[in-house]
């Protein structure tokens, strides 16, 4: 059997990642929406994530940096999916 690993950026695991580090507190509803749309469903990048992680922080008040928030979307903003 050939099984592979997926992985997908999941706004909705985003949008939670963001309540629960408290981040996004300075932004549009607007502009939050466009940022957890942009790449939904996409694989992820470094320059994917980057952008992500950049707007985020822009629109937050936050001691935590750039480099931070891409490895909580990492850990919390990424969707892994085993198929096969």
């Amino acid at each position: 059997m050939n099984v592979k690993i997926v992985e997908k950026i999941d706004s909705n695991r985003i949008r939670i990642m963001c309540i629960d580090h408290n981040y996004y507190t300075n932004g549009s509803n607007e502009e939050y929406t466009e940022m957890l749309n942009k790449f939904h469903g996409k694989t992820p990048t470094v320059k994917r994530l980057q952008w992500i992680a950049k707007n985020i922080h822009a629109h937050s008040n936050t001691y935590h940096d750039t480099i931070e928030i891409m490895q909580n979307l990492l850990e919390e903003g990424i969707i892994r999916i085993v198929v096969g």
